[in-house]
């Protein structure tokens, strides 16, 4: 069964929950929020809503249940979650609410944990305003809808709601599609055949190019034909003006179209590169899954693979000087290169693939 949940932004920012992406394991006891529970909260505002056929068990109170609930758990297909029940409930039901990760001492300890990987991702932003003129509190701003845009993995911690004008947009957590039913990573074991390769991410962001190596990759260092240029560059020039003041679809045919076309591109980009590289691509719309784009045969445009293995290679060899500078004796500092999760494929050196890499040098007396 495939349930989404959603996780405050919060929760991944403590450290609670691992940054979530496609492929992962979620393991954490549910809880279900109704709105007869809280109807003067903001249930509605996060998060998508199930309805769950189950089983009513009524369990005993616990320190830390909320007053004037009943405890009960709810069991379901294959797992169970927890729900501070408005009134006595027992036996066959249906319960239509949101299943959120937020635990936190509302279910009893020892409560059932729940197990599935995570099969798509969802980020969740909304509009938040102050609530005095002193603008010392901040809530979601009334009759605004919630903001849902499909990711591959869960982007850095975004800044808090007391920063920014009023009102602002802030990312608030993700929604996750959880398979139950599969908790041995079937979407890492799927994509097992692209490790080794060199990854390359192909997503518009306002970073004046849409090919991603770790950071942002401009277009001159690429290499690539001028042709694919003009094509990624048209591409994302299309993306921006299909979008709403609120960075919402236009229109369906525009999610479609953007989907499509991405997909092309990132078939071409693959084969320009070659073999040693693979190219992902999440669309922006909305259910759209995570691809993979590989040639399996020698790169279209060597000049291309070269650039970009001489880039990762590079990379590669500053961490290693980096490393060996910070162990020096009088250093006491790390630099982190972005690239420094790059694998490189079997054959390849990256101490070589881009220059032999410089020594290192002794800490200025």
């Amino acid at each position: 069964m495939i349930i989404p949940v959603y996780i405050p932004d919060w929760q991944i920012g403590d450290g609670d929950i691992a940054p979530p992406a496609i492929g992962q394991l979620l393991d954490h006891v549910l809880v279900l929020e109704t709105p007869d529970v809280n109807p003067h909260g903001f249930y509605g505002c996060f998060g998508t809503e199930i309805t769950l056929a189950c089983v009513a068990v009524p369990r005993p109170d616990h320190p830390g249940g909320e007053l004037g609930t009943f405890p009960t758990e709810l069991e379901c297909e294959g797992f169970s979650v927890f729900w501070a029940a408005p009134r006595r409930v027992a036996g066959h039901l249906t319960v239509t609410g949101i299943l959120s990760a937020t635990d936190y001492g509302a279910a009893p300890e020892g409560f059932p944990r729940v197990q599935g990987t995570i099969v798509a991702l969802t980020e969740s932003s909304l509009i938040y305003a102050t609530e005095n003129p002193e603008g010392t509190s901040w809530v979601p701003a009334p009759g605004e809808p919630q903001m849902l845009r499909p990711l591959g993995s869960y982007p850095p911690p975004a800044a808090p709601a007391s920063s920014g004008p009023s009102p602002h947009k802030k990312v608030t957590g993700c929604v996750v599609d959880v398979d139950t039913s599969v908790t041995d990573e079937p979407a890492v074991a799927a994509r097992a055949r692209f490790d080794g390769l060199i990854k390359v991410r192909l997503f518009p962001d306002y970073a004046g190019t849409a090919l991603w190596l770790h950071d942002p990759l401009p277009y001159h260092d690429s290499a690539l034909s001028p042709s694919l240029v003009a094509a990624l560059q048209e591409w994302e020039a299309s993306y921006y003006s299909s979008l709403t003041a609120d960075d919402e679809w236009v229109s369906p045919e525009a999610a479609a179209t953007f989907t499509v076309t991405g997909n092309s591109l990132a078939q071409k980009l693959a084969e320009e590169l070659g073999e040693m590289f693979a190219v992902e691509f999440h669309s922006y719309e909305h259910g759209a899954q995570r691809r993979m784009f590989t040639s399996g045969v020698p790169a279209a445009n060597p000049a291309a693979a070269s650039a970009l293995l001489a880039l990762v290679a590079a990379a590669a060899a500053e961490k290693a000087r980096l490393e060996t500078f910070s162990a020096l004796p009088g250093t006491g500092w790390f630099a982190y290169s972005p690239l420094s999760e790059t694998t490189f494929p079997p054959g390849v050196d990256p101490g070589t693939a881009g220059g032999p890499a410089e020594p290192p040098r002794p800490p200025e007396q």
